[in-house]
């Protein structure tokens, strides 16, 4: 048994039927053998070389004379043929051929090649592989064959074009049976001489009627001819096809930027923990802003282990629901940090979220909880059902369990959290933008100098999403330094809401306090002075305590 090595996955070659794997190469299992059945599709080139009254159909009758000269020392029998032209088909087939002007003719047909003695296969197939690209003439004709992909899916077009320019005919021969038994029918392509690699159901899908698939690991599609179904159903395409084909200096970074990523989300994680943690110690922090601030902080942790968790997961259930999770999470962040900027909006714009009193608090609470956790399971449910119900957008499968466990398709991760993400993030920017000019014309903000304007511009904005708008506008190109600026962005997201709402004197005096350690009187004094603040029923205390006492400013 071989194995090929990629993306540190090891996989079990395999060959075509009849053959094994020796250094690498397929070999044929027995080097002579009694008929061997091809398939080949490609276009012909074919022009008369004088003034002579030959038509099309001339050439179909004749094509397995055209065929032979390809084949020297080889008999065969012709099993079907179909032909492709781009001509009316009342006209096509009596129309007479000029002289010097080649006529393309898509062809595919299925030939079964016998000799009295035998066949030698890697002679047979040597030729077949070698087939487009060569010139010949015989009859009169000039005969030219190049590969084609069109050409592999003429029988399953129907026999007459819905076109009127062009034509198809279909022609089946019967024989007798040369051998005994099944004989299999091999596909003249690189699958024929390749070493292949099985593909796991997660790790494409089908488009267009399983006639093509899409192997999102490498973001490649592989057509009719580049990929085979064996006797047990399962796909395999050549091992080579399945390297993505990247500069050495791209591999550096691809491997750099695997490290940076995981080393950032670590001390997300960390520092996340840590804000949740102080949050719940100290309960001068949790006023309603600071609540709103504890489901981020929640959602972020878990999107952010969940991401990470991604890479480690083999069995298909659970990695079925980790990809799951990881969506659930990550739309839940931009729900939680749009109701944190919706509740900002309706503080400093039209004070009207002051509360009188603990029951209304936790009544708004409470359905701030329900869009931030609630509302995010309406895409994830909309693409479980689709997966559920088996519906499909141009081939592309919609569910979980595709690569590293997230989405299937391309269109499922656009449609379903792409697009939801950029509605938070516009809807944020729209409410930021307003809620920022009241800040700056609010007296009670303009009066405390040294805070810094731009700090709390900062802070809103990447909050509000302004990380993923880079993710996303990096997804269209190819990895650069500004691929490490998007990801060290995103991936510290807990480190920034650690940064800015933890560390300060305040907080860590309150912490102190909290664990009965002494403070010096003037951090005592400071301390009392807050929490009298906080009790302030005011605009401006809900306002203070949204801006100074949970970080807003620094």
């Amino acid at each position: 048994m071989q194995l090929f090595l990629f993306q540190d996955i090891c996989r079990q070659l395999h060959c075509s039927p009849g053959k094994f794997l020796l250094k690498g190469s397929c070999q044929p299992l027995m080097k002579e053998v009694e008929s061997l059945r091809y398939t080949l599709a490609f276009k012909l080139f074919i022009s008369p070389e004088l003034d002579m009254t030959r038509t099309l159909s001339d050439i179909f009758k004749n094509f397995k004379l055209y065929l032979a000269t390809f084949l020297p020392g080889s008999y065969f029998t012709i099993l079907q043929n179909h032909f492709y032209v781009q001509k009316p088909c009342s006209t096509a087939a009596n129309s007479y051929l000029r002289p010097q002007v080649p006529v393309e003719i898509l062809v595919y047909t299925q030939i079964e090649i016998t000799n009295l003695s035998s066949v030698n296969r890697a002679d047979i197939e040597d030729k077949l592989l070698n087939f487009a690209g060569r010139k010949t003439s015989v009859d009169g004709f000039s005969l030219y064959v190049e590969e084609n992909v069109q050409a592999w899916y003429l029988p399953i077009r129907k026999k007459f074009s819905l076109s009127q320019k062009e034509c198809i005919f279909h022609e089946y021969h019967t024989i007798e049976a040369n051998t005994t038994g099944n004989v299999h029918l091999f596909e003249v392509n690189k699958l024929l001489s390749c070493p292949q690699i099985q593909l796991d159901d997660s790790e494409f899908s089908f488009r267009e009627n399983h006639l093509e698939i899409f192997v999102p690991l490498i973001n490649r599609n592989f057509l009719i001819h580049e990929f085979a179904r064996n006797k047990k159903g399962h796909v395999q395409i050549c091992a080579e096809s399945y390297k993505r084909t990247s500069s050495e200096r791209t591999v550096v970074m691809e491997s750099v930027l695997a490290v940076v990523t995981l080393i950032v989300t670590i001390l997300s994680l960390i520092c996340s923990f840590i804000t949740f943690v102080a949050y719940c110690l100290l309960p001068v922090l949790r006023t309603v802003p600071g609540k709103n601030i504890m489901c981020f902080t929640l959602a972020l942790f878990f999107a952010q282990l969940m991401f990470l968790s991604r890479s480690y997961i083999n069995n298909k259930l659970a990695c079925l629901l980790v990809g799951s999770l990881t969506h659930y999470f990550w739309i839940s962040v931009f729900v939680c940090s749009n109701v944190c900027c919706f509740h900002m909006y309706k503080l400093f714009v039209g004070g009207s979220l002051v509360q009188s009193n603990k029951s209304s608090e936790w009544k708004l609470m409470f359905r701030y909880c329900l869009m931030s956790f609630v509302l995010p399971t309406l895409p994830i449910a909309a693409n479980i059902a689709f997966q559920y119900q088996e519906i499909q957008i141009r081939g592309y499968k919609f569910g979980y369990g595709g690569t590293k466990c997230f989405f299937l398709s391309s269109v499922a991760l656009l449609l379903t959290f792409i697009v939801p993400i950029l509605i938070q993030i516009l809807i944020n920017i729209v409410m930021f933008s307003i809620t920022f000019h009241y800040i700056r014309t609010t007296p009670k903000v303009q009066s405390s100098r040294d805070r810094s304007e731009f700090s709390i511009f900062l802070k809103l904005f990447i909050l509000t999403g302004i990380s993923w708008i880079f993710m996303v506008v990096d997804g269209f190109f190819e990895i650069s330094l500004f691929t490490f600026l998007a990801t060290v962005l995103n991936g510290t997201q807990g480190l920034f809401l650690f940064v800015s709402y933890i560390c300060n004197e305040k907080i860590w005096a309150m912490l102190k306090k909290r664990w009965g350690k002494a403070l010096p009187s003037q951090s005592e004094s400071t301390l009392g002075r807050s929490s009298q603040y906080f009790q302030n029923q005011s605009v401006y205390s809900e306002i203070t305590e949204a801006t100074e006492s949970t970080g807003y400013t620094s």
